[in-house]
């Protein structure tokens, strides 16, 4: 499943599928397919990455290999900060926010206030 509806691939292979002679097509595109899922499930050796792009060369069409896997990769941290100089440009900022800013009263505080005094 993709952001925006089914995955490609799996729609173009039930697609390719309903035709016939295309079962060569069909078969690699599924490998293809069976590859990527696992790809996407477990951690892989460069293997696996390879077989998958041997089922990809079946296919006989160009290949830009900088672009043909996206991984994410997501990193514990065991503590995370901001730089300090960021903090000090921050409260920088929100000083200068603050002296730019009217004063508000709210009036329901305002006449809590004058009622309890």
């Amino acid at each position: 499943m993709t952001l925006t509806g089914e995955d490609y691939l799996v729609n173009s292979i039930e697609r390719i599928g309903k035709f016939s002679k295309s079962e060569l097509i069909y078969s690699i595109l599924n490998d293809i397919n069976i590859g990527l899922t696992n790809l996407d499930e477990n951690l892989n050796s460069i293997k696996s990455y390879q077989s998958t792009i041997s089922k990809i060369e079946e296919l006989k069409t160009p290949i830009n290999y900088k672009k043909l896997f996206q991984v994410d990769t997501h990193l514990q941290l065991n503590k995370n900060q901001l730089n300090k100089e960021h903090l000090k440009s921050i409260n920088k900022g929100v000083t200068l926010l603050n002296k730019l800013t009217l004063q508000y009263a709210n009036s329901r505080v305002e006449g809590f206030k004058r009622r309890f005094k």
